[in-house]
């Protein structure tokens, strides 16, 4: 199964498709290292996605694939991890979930291409939680080792995304609580907490002013609610309603597991879990709790989108829990274990199932937008260093940018009624509908304009008219 997910989305790797985000998240990649930064710093978003993007490029060139490879990588993680560490440790049955749920939600059809940093927030945070638990594992060996690699990866977490630096603080909450009421590694936890707040602290002053800025100039006029944003995590409409009650089920019955004295072994690998799951679901609504309060003293700030990197750990603390509540009704380990995973198989082969035909529109979508992009550049020639006026730009959100790099593009939605341009030449690529009133204009204002190319596509922006002007 995880081989033919696998291939089903590397299908769509070569295609050459992005709308504004991913457009922009392309741009800041592309930039210098240091120019890089500093645009990260006065956006909305912490630079580790472009760090890492820059990494991918290094090694794969700059082309359509290795941009939507930066979110095609972390979910080849995230499969690797279920078919490896987390099929042997917490069984099939997670193994099945993690694998069928980070491929074909509606949610992780799409991220899983998205040149944005959602993919890698969801590796990421699987990394830190499962040293989480290998820490809460007793039996675990070499804990210096997990405490260093969820160190470093919890921070790289908060690096990712403002939202995670919240899912990040309660982890760390948690591994502070669990040392401190069971007395073991303390010393290792403040050590690691203490050298997490100072590699945090040179972002922490950027983060507080960009969401000052934020949230003066933020776009949306409503915030996710509960509903909205526990499909991002399970799709399927209102599945998220048994598998949360799943879930509780398991905190129940771990929580009264890890009283029992009578098999030690046993109490602390129920006590390890139970720290795991609460761990998650606390991070989850925290997460969701935190952006709703924020939306709503302040204005909405909160996206269904802004949980998805969360999204793997709801995926496997739903996996570990079918198990667990499997064996309720089983004394037979063997038995348990069969029938979960079976179960479990069941239910992700109905989800691909399911979600397989938003799947083949999405993939259908994106090879014909692909097509006519591929076309349309074979057709035009904007060389480096132009000045481009487009009017279906957002703000600093430029597709046009990224299709013809090393130009610079600018804004322009008023069809240049109001003002004309202080270049003497360049390219104009507006939407058909308003390039022959904008052409006119210009004309007027001493423009010569000749047509590059008409009925052009660049990634999901069709119907677009090229043409470059130069003063009389």
């Amino acid at each position: 199964m995880a081989g033919a997910v696998i291939y089903l989305h590397a299908l769509r790797l070569r295609l050459n498709v992005f709308w504004v985000d991913t457009a922009f998240s392309a741009d800041l990649i592309r930039l210098p290292f240091v120019d890089m930064l500093k645009a990260t710093s006065v956006n909305e978003h912490p630079p580790f996605y472009y760090i890492f993007g820059k990494m991918v490029i290094a090694l794969f060139n700059d082309h359509p694939w290795s941009f939507r490879a930066t979110a095609f990588i972390p979910f080849l993680g995230i499969i690797i991890l279920a078919i490896t560490y987390i099929r042997r440790e917490f069984g099939y049955s997670a193994a099945f979930i993690m694998v069928a749920f980070s491929s074909f939600t509606p949610a992780s059809v799409t991220y899983v291409m998205e040149t944005r940093m959602y993919e890698l927030g969801c590796l990421l945070v699987l990394i830190s939680m499962l040293c989480l638990y290998c820490i809460f594992n007793k039996s675990a060996g070499n804990r210096r080792l997990y405490f260093a690699v969820f160190g470093i990866f919890s921070v790289l977490t908060a690096y990712t995304h403002y939202y995670l630096t919240v899912a990040v603080c309660v982890m760390y909450l948690s591994l502070i609580l669990y040392c401190f009421i069971h007395k073991t590694d303390v010393k290792k936890c403040v050590i690691v907490s203490v050298l997490a707040v100072l590699s945090y602290l040179p972002w922490l002053g950027i983060m507080l002013r960009n969401f000052g800025v934020r949230a003066g100039d933020w776009w949306a006029t409503d915030y996710a609610h509960f509903d909205e944003t526990m499909k991002e995590l399970y799709g399927l409409k209102r599945f998220y309603i048994p598998a949360l009650f799943v879930i509780i089920v398991t905190l129940i019955k771990l929580y009264m597991e890890k009283k029992k004295k009578q098999d030690k072994s046993f109490s602390l690998n129920a006590s390890a879990k139970f720290w795991f799951i609460m761990t998650g679901v606390v991070m989850i609504l925290g997460t969701f709790s935190v952006g709703v309060i924020a939306s709503e003293m302040i204005r909405p700030l909160f996206l269904s989108r802004y949980i998805y990197p969360l999204a793997s750990s709801a995926w496997l603390l739903f996996g570990i829990s079918i198990k667990e509540t499997v064996g309720l009704g089983v004394r037979s380990k063997r038995l348990t274990s069969a029938f979960s995973g079976a179960l479990s198989l069941v239910l992700s082969l109905f989800l691909i199932y399911t979600v397989f035909g938003e799947y083949r529109v999405n993939l259908s979508a994106q090879r014909e937008a692909s097509i006519d992009t591929v076309n349309s550049m074979n057709m035009i020639s904007i060389p480096e260093g132009s000045t481009i006026y487009s009017d279906f730009e957002q703000e600093e959100f430029t597709i046009a940018g990224y299709y013809f790099p090393g130009t610079t593009v600018i804004p322009e939605n008023a069809a240049f009624y109001y003002s004309v341009p202080a270049e003497d030449e360049f390219y104009l690529v507006f939407k058909s509908g308003s390039a022959a009133a904008a052409a006119e204009n210009l004309q007027k204002a001493g423009y010569e304009t000749m047509l590059v190319a008409e009925n052009v596509t660049l990634g999901f922006q069709g119907d677009l008219t090229i043409l470059f002007c130069e003063k009389y």
